[in-house]
């Protein structure tokens, strides 16, 4: 377990991490995640069963899980920002690749986490209705400001990022 501890306040216990490399984290992924479903997937968590990964979805409520398993300082949000585009719904490589995100983060120390959720749209050539699947990689940063991760949306071209509240409140900024 890691402990994050400061004179004015009691140790705050994180979950249990053990880092995996991009293939093991896309089975864990696989394992764990339906198609349709939406989710934030953290494939570095280990648990009794399933055995490794922990996936959360804040439309449920599990935003203050998430938000607990990741915060060092409780009364600060913490921000969920993509790094990719995953239009396609699958693990992809190349320049903006959900692999290459991945292995950057795990480079830069980081926690990659990946992240599914689908968009109905309506087609504008005949009006019919399509559902998009989007797959990302992803990352929460803990201690920063929201000016910083605005920032981060802006050098990642992300349409939203996450910012995540204490108690399990998100929006999409």
């Amino acid at each position: 377990m890691i402990g994050v501890n400061n004179l004015n306040a009691p140790t705050r216990t994180l979950v249990r991490r053990e880092p995996a490399n991009c293939q093991e984290a896309e089975s864990r992924f696989n394992d764990l995640v339906t198609n349709y479903e939406d989710t934030t997937f953290d494939p570095a968590i280990v648990n009794q069963s399933p055995r490794h990964g922990k996936k959360y979805d804040f439309k449920n409520n599990q935003g203050i899980e998430f938000f607990r398993d990741n915060a060092i300082h409780e009364e600060k949000p913490i921000y969920l920002i993509a790094l990719t585009h995953g239009h396609a719904g699958v693990f992809t490589n190349g320049k903006r690749g959900t692999r290459r995100a991945y292995s950057e983060l795990m480079e830069d120390n980081k926690n990659p986490l990946f992240g599914r959720w689908t968009k109905t749209t309506e087609m504008p050539t005949d009006g019919s209705i399509v559902r998009i699947i989007f797959l990302d990689t992803s990352y929460a940063e803990t201690n920063i400001l929201t000016t910083e991760a605005l920032e981060l949306k802006q050098k990642y071209n992300q349409d939203a990022i996450i910012e995540l509240h204490p108690t399990g409140w998100w929006l999409s900024i």
